[in-house]
């Protein structure tokens, strides 16, 4: 059978996940919540919501990224020149 995920990333290879650091923190308490819940073990849930998330990461092979950031840049806001007001603070008065 083939198995597109070992065609990509072959055993000898060892491949890194990349991942924010919030998104492992997201994994972290999902694993707490599932060997608590589903495995019913507490006290390894306590182990794994102990751990701190940059050993969690290395120890489930995750790699923790920076997000790119999306510089968005906003127009630039003028005064209004006086010559341009005027006029409309008249027909508001009037």
């Amino acid at each position: 059978m083939f198995h597109l995920a070992g065609f990509l990333c072959p055993r000898e290879i060892k491949c890194v996940k990349q991942l924010t650091r919030e998104q492992v923190e997201a994994r972290k308490e999902k694993a707490v919540r599932f060997v608590r819940d589903v495995l019913d073990d507490p006290d390894r849930a306590h182990e794994i919501e102990d751990e701190d998330v940059e050993d969690y990461a290395e120890r489930r092979k995750f790699q923790i990224i920076n997000p790119t950031r999306r510089t968005e840049y906003m127009a630039k806001r003028s005064k209004p020149e006086d010559s341009a007001v005027s006029p409309l603070k008249l027909e508001c008065v009037v």
